[in-house]
């Protein structure tokens, strides 16, 4: 700011010092120096900067009917140009709490207009899930061929759509923070895990009848929709959030996706088909991270799930080396400025793993490659 006056006039006098030798070549090498101290001042445009802008997951339109005075017939109009503000007006401390009120009204408003149409379940839809468990617990599926062509949907369109629930989501897990709402996003919350945990049956399904056998030729892709585990990433944000009520509510959520699974599934696919495993498969993916809070978001729900819930010794054996190659990673790699708690619960869970995966091994069980892998 304090050359801005005479930038141009700089720029072109230190140009004007780069010249090839015999010329002095150290005042040439001092003013590239210089040069490059000023950075993008140096330059000069055809035309001036514009702030070109992406299109995002915030700018989808999704339309909906209104009614508007002095017309008869209904108007579609886009209802997501408010969402970016209205995240902004949620998170933000300064806001008066009526704004806050208002804009989490509008995000779970446009959230239940993105998932109504899987809200439709068919009257005998328990025994279906009865069926596709039993289906799932079968060694092979022979699918019926389907050779109807149809046009392919937008696959981008998809993915946005799910960045767009992705946040609306979060949006719901930090409103628990805020006293007025926190009743009634709670509630909110416990009714999306319930349906998402019964969205994964037909993902549980489709993995089944594609993935359990040879490549078919007459086996029908199946129809893009909305991806289920995307609640997975908001579970994750809650974990890695400054505020505690949030990370509190994230073990809660953590615990009824676990309790809702084993009802669904049983004992027997509870590790193989339910959240549990891409649950776990994330919270150890998020050891890796680079930020210490998203190292903590994964501690946190391991240690959920390990000495909270419990879960099984024979899973655990089964990902014992992804378990404790990631909670290693975390001591090695977390700095010394982030919170002393991350370390220590790593290290307590770490113990933890070991002394239950260990127990009652035999030396004969040394051959094991898994163990070889852990123990070096």
């Amino acid at each position: 700011p304090i050359i801005e006056p005479v930038s141009n006039e700089v720029s072109k006098a230190l140009f004007s010092l780069l010249k090839p030798q015999p010329f002095n070549h150290t005042i040439s090498h001092t003013a590239v120096r210089i040069l490059g101290k000023l950075g993008g001042r140096n330059r000069r445009l055809s035309k001036p900067v514009t702030d070109l802008r992406t299109s995002e997951e915030l700018d989808i339109e999704i339309e909906a009917l209104f009614k508007v005075n002095g017309i008869k017939e209904n108007i579609p109009l886009s209802v997501t140009p408010g969402v970016e503000s209205a995240l902004e007006i949620l998170e933000d401390n300064r806001v008066d709490l009526s704004y806050k009120k208002d804009a989490y009204k509008y995000l779970v408003s446009i959230l239940r207009l993105l998932i109504k149409p899987s809200t439709n379940f068919p009257e005998n839809y328990e025994l279906l899930v009865e069926e596709t468990v039993r289906v799932c617990l079968s060694e092979k599926v022979e699918p019926q061929p389907d050779f109807d062509t149809q046009p392919v949907d937008n696959d981008r369109n998809f993915s946005s759509q799910e960045k767009l629930i992705t946040k609306l989501l979060q949006a719901v897990f930090f409103a628990i923070s805020i006293p007025d709402v926190k009743d009634e996003a709670t509630k909110l919350m416990e009714q999306l895990v319930d349906h998402f945990c019964l969205l994964q049956v037909n993902n549980s399904l489709l993995d089944k009848r594609n993935y359990s056998s040879l490549f078919n030729i007459d086996l029908k892709q199946p129809d893009p929709m909305i991806n289920p585990k995307i609640f997975l990433e908001a579970v994750s944000y809650s974990l890695s959030n400054y505020i505690v009520e949030i990370r509190d509510v994230a073990i809660v959520t953590i615990k009824r996706i676990f309790n809702r699974s084993k009802l669904i599934y049983g004992n027997e696919l509870l590790y193989t088909h339910s959240f549990i495993m891409d649950l776990t498969k994330r919270l150890i993916h998020h050891c890796y991270e680079e930020e210490f809070y998203k190292k903590r978001a994964g501690v946190i729900g391991l240690q959920t799930l390990i000495e909270d819930i419990k879960i099984s010794t024979e899973f655990l054996k089964k990902t014992q080396f992804e378990l404790i190659d990631g909670l290693l990673f975390v001591l090695k790699d977390t700095p010394n400025q982030a919170p002393a708690t991350i370390l220590g619960s790593a290290e307590e869970l770490l113990i933890n793993i070991i002394k239950t995966t260990f127990e009652n091994v035999r030396e004969e069980d040394l051959s094991s490659k898994v163990l070889q892998n852990t123990l070096t």
